[in-house]
């Protein structure tokens, strides 16, 4: 995650710009908390979508060091594992929404590695010191760990502005207009109605 940060530092400090809004979406969100570390001076917001505060159980099957590879194969690597995992999750997506069709064209092992990476996250604490505005959306019918995170984000962050969507874990396909109006700062009202 550091080396991710770090490239993602560098490329903001070329930037001709004396502050930025970093978009992190779902794992993406700790990159971009580990970036704003780097470089905080550089990070005036940062806007978390869906963010992960921990590995939940249904991931940490992956990076099981006996069978987590043929989980994670079977599961993702597989054209019916992919579809199966998609059916299963019908409750998190709009009915159009494909959860797992990205998976098709990716290198698995990058994405095997984000995985071990988020399982050796730690603690969301080392986050504690973030000095940005934070808005931290997520999709109403998200998976429970997202919420459960939300929550754990919000009592690290008092401050943090909350935004529930009308969607599943993927705002940015289900919408995007709403999430559009935050991450450009249009006038909206977010949970608590500031």
């Amino acid at each position: 995650a550091e080396a991710i940060g770090e490239q993602i530092a560098a490329e903001i400090r070329r930037l001709d710009a004396p502050r930025v809004t970093l978009v992190g979406n779902c794992a993406g969100a700790i990159l971009a908390l580990v970036a704003s570390g780097i470089v905080p001076d550089r990070v005036g917001r940062i806007v978390l979508i869906d963010p992960f505060a921990f590995l939940p159980w249904y991931f940490k099957v992956f990076v099981h060091p006996h069978y987590g590879r043929i989980a994670y194969r079977s599961t993702f690597a597989n054209p019916m594992g992919r579809w199966l995992t998609n059916a299963s999750l019908r409750n998190h997506r709009a009915t159009d929404t494909h959860l797992t069709d990205s998976f098709k064209e990716i290198d698995h092992e990058v994405s095997l590695a984000y995985l071990e990476m988020l399982d050796g996250m730690g603690s969301i604490s080392r986050f504690a010191a973030v000095d940005a505005g934070i808005d931290i959306v997520f999709g109403e019918r998200t998976f429970t760990a997202v919420k459960e995170s939300v929550v754990q984000w919000q009592a690290l962050w008092p401050r943090a502005r909350q935004w529930r969507l009308a969607a599943g874990h993927l705002p940015i396909e289900e919408a995007p207009t709403d999430l559009a109006a935050i991450v450009f700062n249009t006038n909206l009202r977010d949970e608590a109605g500031r």
